[in-house]
């Protein structure tokens, strides 16, 4: 009778642990579901993510030879104006001191200071001294100028 009683006990108990156990089991076939389309999103998103890394890659790359071409052609224009610069400087030199002082009047300051700095030294001296002793004085205090110097001294003071 012991036997009986316990088995009447022990029927409702393994029923619902078989419930349960069937609502686990489903449970977790749900769960792996869920998990087998999160894997499928993830790897799609990863893939996508490779191709935008590829195409930035690339336009990195064009926008690097776009650079070295623009430096190439920024070298190129300073080799011209350098070229330029200098034959204007042994221009000016070649003449005579009377006529390079008067040209140089009519020339923009800027200009007629890189010119001045560019001759050798005897050469500007005699064209400086035959100009007018306040532009001659502006020109040298120009030549004596550092370039950049007024905007790095002006970046220090910030």
């Amino acid at each position: 009778m012991r036997y009986v009683a316990l088995i009447i006990i022990l029927i409702p108990l393994m029923q619902s642990l078989s419930y349960a156990g069937d609502d686990l089991l489903h449970y977790l076939q749900n769960k792996k579901v869920e998990l087998e389309m999160k894997d499928r999103e993830l790897k799609a998103k990863e893939k996508e993510l490779q191709g935008l890394e590829k195409m930035i890659n690339k336009k990195i790359r064009r926008d690097e030879r776009i650079l070295a071409e623009m430096d190439n052609i920024l070298k190129k224009i300073e080799r011209e104006k350098k070229e330029r610069m200098d034959l204007v400087v042994k221009t000016y030199e070649k003449m005579d001191p009377g006529d390079a002082a008067v040209r140089l009047e009519d020339v923009r300051k800027r200009l007629v200071v890189r010119i001045l700095s560019n001759m050798k030294a005897r050469k500007a001296a005699k064209i400086l001294s035959l100009m007018d002793p306040e532009r001659a004085a502006g020109y040298t205090e120009e030549i004596t100028r550092i370039q950049g110097l007024e905007k790095v001294v002006g970046i220090m003071n910030k």
